[in-house]
């Protein structure tokens, strides 16, 4: 459900197991104890008066130390009476917010969640709210997996190849190596091997915002490795992904057949002079 950006007409309430005075038709903050970073499950137990109108919404928030903030409205009204609220916030679904979906990272970076409240028309009596409080989102049954895998089919010396996919589940904090990691192990001609870590990327746009530019996700969060190959001929290659507390899953990929000279086009320090850089053997002067 998408939600209206409320975040300046929002009244921040009392904690969990406070009673809370709508300020409606305003909308209106109930902050949980404790954080709970990546995906999770915002629950608790919301008591309406009698009289209330029938329009009292509830969803759940998650906010960052920048000010950022992400919600999910509940689709059925509270009814008078007792209520329990019980509402997810995936590490790696879209969850609406003034500044566009949030994403694994937003989620591995929120330090605060609860629940927002809101009524056209003012209640007479307060509603309470008890047992707040936000947890890790419960494990999925099932077997570990690595979905949507792309990589380029053909590889030259000296230019970069890519390979992305996105692992199911997805870790709630995609920068932890202990949560989850990625390597693609590739073999070289001469049976060399070398192990390429992967890392979390999230695909942006950059859009003109006035007097900046502005950075908008454009598709889902995943996981890519990058390689450079040195050497022509037949490579072999595999992917490695391992999350916490399961069984290394192993991934043999098709073959790449690696074409060009052979180049090593990696800028390093000069040997000769540490104050510069060189690129085989040249001058390197950076331009940026």
């Amino acid at each position: 459900m998408r939600l209206r950006p409320l975040a300046l007409l929002l009244a921040t309430a009392a904690a969990a197991g406070a009673e809370v005075r709508l300020a409606a038709p305003l909308g209106t903050l109930v902050t949980a104890e404790g954080s709970c970073p990546g995906g999770r499950v915002v629950e608790a137990l919301v008591t309406v008066p009698a009289d209330a109108p029938d329009e009292v919404g509830v969803g759940a928030w998650a906010g960052d130390q920048h000010g950022r903030w992400f919600g999910r409205a509940q689709a059925l009204r509270l009814r008078p009476g007792r209520n329990q609220v019980r509402i997810l916030l995936p590490a790696d679904q879209p969850v609406a917010g003034p500044g566009g979906p949030w994403t694994a990272a937003d989620a591995a970076e929120a330090a605060r969640s609860g629940l927002f409240l809101w009524s056209l028309r003012p209640l007479t009596a307060p509603v309470t709210v008890d047992g707040l409080r936000a947890l890790p989102l419960p494990a999925v049954a099932g077997a570990c997996r690595l979905r949507n895998l792309s990589l380029v089919p053909r590889a030259a010396c000296g230019e970069r190849w890519t390979l992305e996919t996105i692992p199911d589940p997805y870790p709630a904090d995609p920068y932890d190596a202990e949560e989850f990691a990625l390597d693609l192990v590739v073999t070289a001609p001469d049976g060399t091997q070398r192990r390429l870590p992967g890392f979390h990327r999230l695909p942006v746009a950059l859009a003109e915002g006035g007097d900046r530019e502005e950075a908008r996700p454009a598709g889902a969060a995943r996981f890519a490795v990058r390689w450079r190959p040195d050497h022509p001929g037949h490579h072999q290659l595999r992917l490695e992904a391992r999350w916490r507390g399961q069984a290394p899953l192993t991934c043999p990929l098709p073959p790449i057949e690696v074409h060009g000279q052979a180049s090593d086009r990696v800028v390093r320090i000069d040997p000769g002079d540490r104050r510069f850089l060189q690129d085989e053997g040249r001058f390197w002067w950076p331009l940026g």
